[in-house]
This record gives structure tokens, sequence and C-alpha cells, in this order.
């Protein structure tokens, strides 16, 4: 297996290399002593103990376990990678609620607490990627290890061969915040899973396939562009070529199609002074831009006072910034009650962000696992007239519900942080309802104009 190090900054001593790198937790973890603290192990067993950024990589020499939910809740860890191959046993709720572990490569961890029976290792995690040795795929009388139940995609490692390198990447479209990325494939022992993106060497996004965009970008910016090619089982390619390119000065979000925009500055004004809204037991705290309301779970709520705004609407995307703030059943970010159905209902219920719409039937469903109650996220819940789909921080679910007509106005005004007699418990900045079904690129540039606290108007 190629390290990541190798990827980046090759060292002439091959047992010096780092072979394990943990994403995110160098503010907490800043110290070889306290690295050796949080996984049980001799401090004398790590080495080339190196902080980048956020994260922390090093070299660990002997055999470890994790057995006492070494980082359960841990709002901040991202990945966890042993390309080592020296962590073998891991026990009950080791990454429990971690709602930004999104990788976990275990090389030899054969052990997951136990073969038959599910034991929240990774329960509570969101879009989580998985790659275990093969025999775990068989571990549970010829199925999977039941933990593996809580990853969004599993890989069983089957060989150690890497995908050859892009010869010929080349900027397509270019916008503000990203660039367009087209390539040929390379050539590969297994298939391609991903390709990550890098700019001025600095890991931003992955893409699935060429024709995909590198984000995060600053408007009117140069970037030097490399990806490289991940397959199955995480095996990367080596760096491609280098391409420049200068992002756009302007944005392309669709300003026009706004129907109401809720900076929730103190207040429940609409930006396009259209529909006003009206709060009821509301306070504000600081939020995504500014300020944004407060939900307390039991009587906020803020009345729009129309049954209109995506009511009679064959197509539209309400985007909302959240911070939940612990409820996890029947959360109401926003909605409208149609007796005896949902009308319009966005909300975190049992774990889980679910988007239902009812024209002459109610459909949809949950599309994202959800347990935090750490960060802001960015949710968009879109419906072009024929699939109502989600998007979560950049991420598309793979979930999607097909319906087609316009959204019934009968009922009651559509709310944020009520449906019925349910109550939200969330902070909620920056809420934008529009006329249109924004594509993944219009997304794409308001949650990065968002993200760098400025209004969108």
């Amino acid at each position: 297996m190629r390290s990541q190090r190798r990827l980046v900054r090759p060292l002439s001593a091959v047992n010096l290399e780092p072979n394990t790198f943990i994403g995110g937790v160098a503010a907490e973890i800043p110290t070889k002593a306290a690295l050796a603290t949080k996984l049980e192990i001799a401090e004398g067993n790590i080495s080339n103990f190196t902080i980048v950024g956020n994260d922390i990589e090093c070299t660990i020499s002997n055999d470890y376990s994790l057995t006492t939910e070494n980082f359960r809740n841990n709002a901040i860890i991202t990945y966890y990678k042993d390309f080592g191959g020296k962590l073998i046993i891991m026990g009950g709720s080791i990454f429990r609620d971690c709602s930004k572990f999104k990788v976990g490569y275990f090389k030899a961890c054969t052990l997951f607490s136990s073969s038959t029976g599910n034991n929240s290792i990774f329960r509570g995690t969101s879009n989580l990627r998985l790659y275990v040795p093969l025999e775990v795929s068989t571990q549970n009388a010829g199925s999977p290890n039941p933990d593996m139940a809580n990853a969004s995609y599993v890989g069983y490692i089957e060989n150690y061969t890497s995908p050859n390198a892009i010869t010929n990447l080349s900027i397509g479209t270019k916008y503000a915040t990203a660039l367009q990325l087209n390539f040929t494939p390379p050539s590969s022992l297994n298939a391609i899973d991903f390709y990550e993106c890098y700019a001025n060497g600095v890991k931003k996004n992955n893409i699935s396939a060429s024709g995909g965009y590198i984000t995060g970008l600053n408007p009117d910016t140069t970037y030097t562009i490399t990806i490289n090619a991940v397959d199955i089982y995480y095996n990367k390619s080596g760096f491609s070529n280098s391409v420049s390119d200068t992002t756009s000065a302007t944005y392309v979000i669709p300003v026009s199609n706004i129907i109401s925009y809720y900076k929730l500055e103190g207040n429940a004004l609409d930006a396009n002074s259209v529909n006003n809204g009206t709060p009821n037991a509301i306070t504000y705290v600081n939020g995504l831009v500014g300020n944004g309301l407060s939900l307390n779970g039991t009587s906020s709520f803020v009345n729009l006072n129309t049954t209109n705004l995506v009511g009679g609407k064959s197509a539209f995307t309400i985007t909302i910034p959240f911070k939940n703030l612990g409820k996890t059943t029947n959360n109401v970010l926003y909605g409208s009650w149609s007796e005896p159905n949902y009308k319009i209902i966005i909300w975190i219920n049992g774990g889980k962000l679910e988007f239902y719409t009812y024209t002459t039937t109610t459909i949809g469903g949950a599309f994202f696992n959800f347990s935090d109650t750490a960060n802001f996220h960015i949710a968009h819940a879109i419906y072009d007239g024929s699939v109502m789909k989600m998007e979560l921080d950049g991420v598309e679910s793979p979930n999607s519900y097909a319906r087609t007509g316009a959204i019934t106005t009968l009922g009651e005004t559509e709310r944020i942080g009520r449906f019925g007699s349910n109550y939200g418990n969330a902070i909620i900045d920056e809420l934008l309802i529009w006329d249109v079904a924004l594509n993944p690129v219009q997304r794409m540039e308001v949650n990065s104009k968002l993200l760098s606290g400025q209004y969108i108007i």
C-alpha cells in the first residue's frame, strides 16, 4: 500500500515513513504524549509525530488495540488511516457519534469487538467510507461483520495495486469558487472509486469522474491544480500533471430566483420584502453569517404568513443553514401541515435528515443519517418537478424520490421551526427559498459565499 505521505513528500528511509494519519484532531492531541494517552500505547512506540494543519501523522511501531471508546462523541475527527496495519482490535463505540468522521482505513483490523453483533463502533456517523480486510466480509456466518452496516461504503481490501497516474488533466468551465476538471481515466487493476483534487497542494474535495469540479476556491484567484485516482480499496495513484488557471471574478448564484430570504439578524423580515415572518418565542444568537434564530424545541417558531412560498410551486429549493441543538425526534427546521398529510416538512427525526412534500400524496423520506450537535451545516431541499433530492454540506444524497405536480397550497401557513404541534430545536440562519431547483454549481457557490461569512444579497 502506498502511504499518503509518499504521495506528498517522499522520504529516503522507508522505515521512517508515517503509517498512521488522524484528521482534524491536532488541537486536542497536540503532542506525542497526548496521542499515546489517547491510543493507550507507550509513547516510545510513536515516532515522527507531526502536525500538518489540523491533522496528525506519525509512525507507530507495535500492534495495538482501541477498546475504551477512545474517540466516542469526538466532534472534530475527520479520518483515521492505519496504513501500517498496526491497529488489530477495535472495541465497541470507538467512533460512535463522530459526526465529521468520513474515512476509516484499517489495513489489518479483523476483530471489530464481535463478529456477530453490531457494537456501535461507527454508529452515529454520516457518509462514512470504511476500508477493511477481506475476511471481515464473511465474519458473521458468511456475511459481513454487523458493524459495517453503519458505513455508507465498505471496501474489503483484496490487493494493494495502485492505479496509474493521470497524464492529461485540463481545465474546463471556470466559476468563482470552482474549476471544471477534464481528463482521461487512467488504467487500473481495480475499479477507480473517486479522484482527490488539490489546489496549490491543499486537498479540496473528491470527484467521481472527468467533468467534475474542484471546489472551495476564491473568486479571481490563480490556482495550480493536481488530482490523483483512488480505487475501491483506497489504493492511490501518483499525482497527475499540474495545470494552472484563474477562477471567475463573479458568482453564478441566480439571485433573481430568490422568493424570500430570511437573514434573521434580530428579526424575521424577508430581505426581498415579500413575506415578512412573525416570530414567536424566538431568541437571536450567533449564526453562520451574523446572527441567527434559536428554536427552543417547545414553543419557538416563525410564521411566514403565507401558504405560497413552496405551496403552488412545481420547482423550488429551500436552503437551510442550521445547527442541531439536540432534539432527536420531530426536530422541525421548516414545515407546513395539510390535514392529514405533510404539505412540506424538513426535519431531523430518529437520527435522519428527512424531507417530504404533498401534492395529492405524501412522498419523501430520509436522505442522510444525522446526529451532530456541534457544528453548522448547510442543507438544500430540492424539487425540480420530477424528483425530490437533498444536499448536505456539498454532498448530494444518493436517495431521491420521484414526484410530479405542484405542492398543495392547502393547510396551515409555512413556518420556520414548526409543523403542526411539532417544534424545532436548532439554530437557523440565512434561510432562502428559491423558485427553481438549484443545480450543483449554484448550490456550491451559495455554500461557498455563506461559509465565507457573506450574505447572498
